[in-house]
């Protein structure tokens, strides 16, 4: 192997081929989307085929005994359109639907929880945001405490998903809905304890919480389909906006070295990242804003490579990680 220019060293238990790029594919010709770390992962154990079901190909395994799904990069792909398809139904709907919420929006009554439900979902969409399960940890496990009076609105800000700072300003000069919105946030706010929930309706003179789930029913009512939650909202946004990134992109000159095209995805992955609040280093002198996560769950992975398709480049090997999820 090292005289045929293979000098790096492989996970041992792979049975299979590979290229001169290190990437694996199965005896019968088929990429696999991933190669296994050697650092990470001590053995492969490849599937033995006797469960129809099973349509890993092999499973990475750890020291510690925990391991990784690898499937083919084809079987990813599919998987990768599956969802992308559900987002791409929701994004056709989404102007239809949230026209309905920010109805109940404008005329809010906090003794309807509909209408508390729909301030959630703006939120949520307007911000790009997460809707979390733990208290204080999303817009939709907010507490009273998370919630801000400013001159300009209201600000939301708590710890999001991995410990990252989450600020949330809502203004009331964006836009008529948004005033609307804000004094909505303002009447939840009121006469309650920095440790209650925000998003609560009254009954009968009794506060009762909205949470996650009345907030996903809420979202179908409102005529979201079926299989799509309100986490597709994120997805929808990121989307969305590298949609409008590549459009812009095809009034510019095609980047003429691979590295000026690796150069501008990251650029327009990161500004979804933005949007997204996606940051690694956090709280460290090399905090950034990173566009690797948004490029590989809230990006159609059919968009990502039809901008390379159209410059003429081969996709960046971490593109190939769209194809790859594992699951431990």
């Amino acid at each position: 192997m090292n005289d045929a220019g293979f000098t790096h060293s492989m996970v041992p238990g792979f049975k299979g081929m590979i290229d001169d790029q290190g990437r694996w594919y199965t005896k019968a010709g088929e990429l696999i989307g991933g190669v296994p770390n050697l650092s990470t992962y001590s053995r492969v154990v490849m599937n033995p085929k006797t469960d129809p079901g099973a349509s890993w190909e092999f499973k990475a395994i750890k020291p510690d005994g925990s391991y990784a799904y690898y499937y083919t990069a084809a079987f990813r792909r599919q998987q990768s359109d599956a969802k992308f398809e559900n987002v791409a139904q929701l994004m056709k709907s989404i102007k239809g639907i949230r026209a309905k919420w920010m109805t109940h929006v404008k005329k809010f009554d906090i003794e309807n929880k509909l209408d508390v439900c729909a301030v959630v979902l703006e939120v949520l969409f307007s911000n790009a945001a997460r809707v979390g399960s733990q208290p204080g940890r999303g817009v939709g496990t907010l507490l009273v405490k998370n919630a801000s009076q400013t001159q300009a609105g209201v600000n939301l800000a708590y710890i999001g998903k991995d410990s990252i700072p989450t600020k949330h300003i809502i203004k009331r000069s964006t836009s008529i809905e948004h005033a609307k919105l804000v004094d909505a946030l303002l009447e939840l706010m009121a006469d309650k304890k920095p440790s209650e929930f925000l998003f609560t309706y009254e009954a009968r003179g009794v506060r009762k919480r909205v949470p996650p789930s009345m907030v996903n029913q809420a979202f179908k009512h409102f005529g979201a389909p079926a299989d799509v939650t309100v986490h597709k909202l994120r997805t929808c946004r990121g989307t969305s906006l590298f949609k409008i990134l590549l459009d812009k992109d095809e009034e510019r000159r095609p980047p003429t070295t691979e590295k000026d095209a690796i150069k501008r995805y990251r650029d327009m992955t990161e500004q979804v990242g933005k949007l997204l609040n996606h940051k690694r280093g956090v709280g460290s002198a090399n905090e950034k804003v990173t566009g690797a996560t948004a490029a590989i769950s809230y990006i159609d992975s059919s968009l990502q490579l039809s901008l390379f398709a159209r410059w003429g480049f081969r996709p960046p090997t971490a593109l190939e990680k769209l194809l790859h999820k594992q699951e431990e």
